[in-house]
């Protein structure tokens, strides 16, 4: 269902309802390529968000920590928020998934289809993602 959504090719500016549709598209291509359409939306909302002011982030930050669970506090989100704002207009974002490319082979298991990750490929991979 496209649910009165909308789509050209090129850029498409995206509500939220849209965004999450868009996300969560599991009939076109791959698993590969339904991850590479979170990615390309999380790093739009990170995009925008470089043009938000301080108040906006505490506006939007109270409005989403009530949608997520972690094992750390409303406060200790906020801090670190707060902490890295500062950074938030500079930040360049990379992107890396596992398994990368090249560091994987399909099997069969149990007559299930998987994917086997070689994991000490995907780890250095990782580290040199973040070391750059």
């Amino acid at each position: 269902k496209n649910n009165g959504i909308s789509l050209s090719a090129g850029m498409n500016h995206l509500n939220g309802e849209a965004a999450l549709a868009y996300s969560r598209i599991r009939y076109i291509g791959t698993d590969f390529g339904r991850t590479n359409r979170q990615r390309t939306v999380l790093a739009a909302l990170i995009e925008q968000s470089k043009e938000i002011g301080l108040k906006e982030l505490h506006i939007l930050l109270q409005e989403v920590l009530g949608l997520i669970t972690t094992d750390m506090t409303d406060g200790q989100i906020i801090d670190i928020a707060l902490e890295f704002f500062p950074l938030l207009k500079d930040l360049q974002v990379r992107t890396q998934y596992v398994p990368a490319e090249g560091t994987y082979q399909f099997a069969s298991i149990r007559g299930m289809s998987v994917i086997v990750a070689d994991m000490n490929a995907n780890r250095q991979l990782l580290i040199d993602t973040i070391m750059q």
